[in-house]
């Protein structure tokens, strides 16, 4: 079998193709298969507005990772998306993607290890979105 033009099978260090000759198996996107399980799209539909984030938002983060898989479906809900990470770049083509806004969370330059320490990050989380709620809250009063 030839698993080089089987979308997918390079994802994950290529463990799904590499076991797609073995097992007879298809792959799915892994991001589509958890949102499936949860049933994002039915808790979406009721949203208003979705924050999400991860650690680095650049031009491969809509390439089936999680914040892509929730974008697709926030696009086809028409329901607007904030993303936050600890590192932005690439912001126009985060915006031509369908991301509403993207925003770093941290407050000044840092080194990795620092950025990375739990305490500082959800702290830095803490203050963005505090932000992001009183911009808000200053629109539906």
């Amino acid at each position: 079998m030839d698993i080089t033009l089987i979308a997918g099978a390079g994802a994950a260090g290529g463990m799904g193709g590499g076991i797609l000759p073995f097992l007879n198996a298809t792959l799915k996107s892994g991001i589509d298969t958890i949102l499936d399980i949860l049933h994002f799209r039915e808790y979406a539909q009721s949203a208003d507005l979705i924050f999400t984030g991860e650690g680095k938002l650049d031009a491969q983060t809509g390439m089936g990772k999680a914040l892509g898989g929730i974008l697709k479906i926030a696009v086809e809900e028409n329901i607007p998306v904030i993303a936050l990470g600890g590192c932005v770049e690439a912001v126009e083509q985060l915006n031509e993607m369908g991301f509403t806004a993207v925003l770093s969370v941290q407050p000044a330059p840092v080194s990795l290890d620092q950025a990375m320490r739990q305490e500082f990050a959800l702290k830095n989380i803490e203050r963005t979105v505090t932000q992001l709620i009183r911009i808000i809250k200053c629109f539906k009063s």
